[in-house]
């Protein structure tokens, strides 16, 4: 006996089963008659005529699945069935005397199941094709998958960046530009703790850095190399070295070094090459993240990065970083404390047009330390390196303020014009004791103070035309431009005799004089 359930052994000649139905067997196993060869062949005859045999039907309403087997035992009809879910169908029956063929239509009635037969004596059921319209159709509301590439201003995913604009000033496959450039992305700051631009270009061969108590420098093939901030020369960097001794990566997408000279693009520079720092932008996607750095010497380093879109239309976007941070040395009495904040935001009125105004604002605070004497090019023998040889009053303080408006338009297709102007001033503040030379004691270390300020301020504009042409074969892209920079800079500084100081056995103690007048602070 067979049970039915979406039946699993239907016919007596051998039911085959696709994927939706279950076979429900009684008696242990499915059981299936094979008849003899002879009777087969006895059999043909009558079983091409089953389809229009009549015969004598009184299936009820049911279950489907309970109907087909009914029917399959009366016919002897093979049902193989091709894709669907039968589980919930209902079958109004068929009753009275019809061929075959008529009993299945109407035991399939309403069902969206249609058949046909493949010989004689077996129908393949399958799910019936419907048009729009149709009754028990249903119309899916329509999916919207939208998505970015990579851009030469914006995140990259990985490691491997593939566009950049340093080496054009336009969003071109680094593949395509005939210059060297190197990108260190954000996967990477964020993955070595990256917390000093100079740390990120460790990864650019051909580019290093140097460093000495008053200043920074960063060279390129042996030259100095200018910093840029999305491509804007940075004031006091055009000639690779710079008393602004802080460049934090904290609101950094990515690092980008353009070996070799650049001048056509920006205008002045040295011929060994330009690194340049593209700054976050603001996301159309919500995006919030917060971490916290520790390390040795006391090192405490939170940072915030927020950005997302103000209202529905995301015709107003904004993004926020910041960081707060900390620590001391394994040099006596150097400490360093540092803040910034950089909010920014989008504005876009229209398809094609934008305009983005963000703002920095830093204050940076450290202990100047001259580092360890040495004597014939060595260290003296037994001197510890945690000695400090200035005064622990000793302060630098840098005061950073920016300000930039960018302006982005595309006239008509293809032809698009940017306007940018910037405004960057710092303040560096210092009063330090810097070491002279060894007596011929070996422990007697000579020292003067330097009292000083400078204040920098620079105001730039770049302009710039991007047209996209093709003729023939060949893609164009053509660049017009120029850009504007005006540096002002005030400065005043003195220096004075201290008293010397031993080395091994240091003793703290000669007063800073009155400190320099006329200093602006803010």
């Amino acid at each position: 006996m067979v049970e039915s359930g979406w039946a699993g052994c239907f016919a007596r000649r051998g039911y085959r089963r696709r994927h939706w139905l279950r076979a429900a067997v009684v008696l242990g196993s499915c059981m299936v008659a094979v008849p003899h060869e002879a009777a087969v062949a006895q059999a043909a005859p009558a079983e091409a005529e089953i389809a229009q045999r009549s015969f004598d039907f009184a299936i009820p309403a049911q279950k489907l699945s309970s109907a087909l087997v009914q029917y399959t035992a009366l016919t002897g009809v093979d049902l193989v069935f091709d894709g669907g879910n039968a589980d919930t169908l209902q079958s109004p029956g068929a009753t009275g005397t019809m061929t075959a063929e008529q009993a299945l239509r109407r035991l399939l009635a309403g069902t969206n199941l249609t058949f046909r037969f493949t010989n004689a004596n077996t129908v393949t059921l399958h799910a019936a094709a419907r048009g729009p319209g149709e009754a028990g159709s249903m119309t899916l509301d329509p999916i919207r998958i939208e998505g970015e590439g990579e851009t030469a201003w914006g995140p990259v995913d990985g490691y491997a960046a593939h566009r950049s604009a340093t080496g054009t000033k336009t969003d071109t496959p680094l593949i395509d530009t005939p210059s060297a450039i190197k990108v260190v992305p954000r996967a990477v700051l964020e993955d070595r703790q990256v917390i000093r631009v100079e740390d990120a270009l460790k990864n650019i061969s051909g580019v290093n850095y140097s460093a000495s108590v008053e200043q920074m420098s960063f060279n390129s093939r042996g030259f100095g190399a200018q910093i840029l901030e999305d491509g804007i020369t940075r004031s006091s960097f055009s000639g690779g070295s710079t008393q602004d001794s802080d460049l934090d990566p904290y609101k950094v997408e990515r690092v980008e070094a353009l070996k070799g000279p650049a001048s056509m693009l920006y205008g002045r520079g040295n011929p060994g090459g330009s690194i340049n720092l593209v700054i976050k932008r603001p996301l159309d996607t919500p995006y919030y993240a917060a971490g916290i750095v520790g390390g040795s010497h006391a090192l405490l380093r939170p940072t915030i990065d927020v950005s997302g879109p103000i209202d529905e239309g995301k015709q107003f976007l904004y993004r926020f970083n910041g960081v707060y941070e900390q620590a001391d040395s394994f040099r006596d009495h150097v400490e360093s404390d540092r803040f910034y904040v950089m909010p920014a935001l989008t504005w876009r009125p229209r398809r094609g047009t934008e305009v983005t105004a963000d703002f920095e604002y830093g204050v940076v605070t450290s202990t100047p330390d001259s580092g360890i004497p040495r004597q014939d090019g060595y260290i003296l023998p037994g001197l510890s390196r945690e000695n400090f040889f200035g005064e622990p009053t000793d302060e630098r303080k840098l005061t950073k303020k920016f300000g930039r408006l960018r302006f982005e338009h595309e006239i008509v297709r293809d032809w698009m014009v940017g306007l940018s102007g910037s405004y960057y001033n710092t303040i560096h503040d210092q009063i330090f004791t810097r070491s002279g030379s060894l007596q011929g004691d070996g422990r007697t270390l000579t020292r003067t103070i330097r009292d000083d300020w400078t204040d920098n301020t620079n105001y730039a504009v770049d302009a710039t035309v991007v047209g996209h042409l093709t003729t023939g074969p060949l893609d164009h892209t053509l660049l017009l431009g120029g850009n504007y920079d005006h540096r002002e800079t005030d400065a005043m500084f003195r220096t004075y005799a201290a008293s010397p100081i031993d080395v091994f056995d240091p003793v703290y103690g000669t007063p800073h004089r009155v400190r320099l007048p006329a200093r602006r602070t803010c």
